[in-house]
């Protein structure tokens, strides 16, 4: 996987010197990544969900209205979900992190209407950074009382929703 990831991040660096890069508020390649091949975050979590930057140092990641039983598609016995949200970002010349932040959002597996959520992250996007925002869902079931993590390889759902360069 990290193999992979270094790739994407080649392919968008391509035969281009870092300071050479444009600004961009979606990197390609790095911007679609995702972390297990042929598992698309997208396909499981079919919520539109905008990641943007209006200002300095704070990235906005804003999640539609949506049902969850009709929006994610999960395993059988599904009772409830856990968005997670993680936003990183580095210097590209020598890699310095610039910060780091990641929240849960649980998400109750049923037919009522989640309403829309606006997140903000605060974290330093100084010129030459790349900040990548990445999403993950955890499927949690019900067995009596106790409610346990349902581990299903087939609905494991990881992704990156934005990868932005300043300059």
């Amino acid at each position: 996987m990290q193999g992979r990831f270094q790739g994407a991040i080649a392919s968008w660096l391509g035969a281009s010197a870092v300071s050479e890069l444009a600004a961009c508020d979606q990197a390609p390649f790095i911007n679609t990544f995702q972390f297990i091949k042929d598992q698309d975050f997208r396909n499981r979590f079919k919520v539109p969900v905008n990641v943007t930057q209006l200002q300095e140092n704070l990235i906005t990641v804003c999640i539609d209205a949506f049902i969850p039983r009709t929006a994610i598609m999960s395993p059988a016995g599904t009772v409830s979900v856990e968005l997670i949200l993680s936003i990183a970002g580095c210097m590209l010349q020598g890699g310095t992190p610039t910060g780091h932040k990641t929240i849960h959002i649980a998400i109750p597996y049923n037919k009522l209407t989640q309403r829309v959520q606006v997140i903000k992250f605060p974290i330093h996007t100084p010129a030459g950074s790349l900040t990548v925002t990445a999403a993950r869902l955890i499927y949690h079931s019900k067995k009596n009382t106790l409610v346990t993590k349902i581990n299903d390889a087939a609905f494991i759902a990881t992704g990156v929703l934005n990868a932005r360069y300043a300059f």
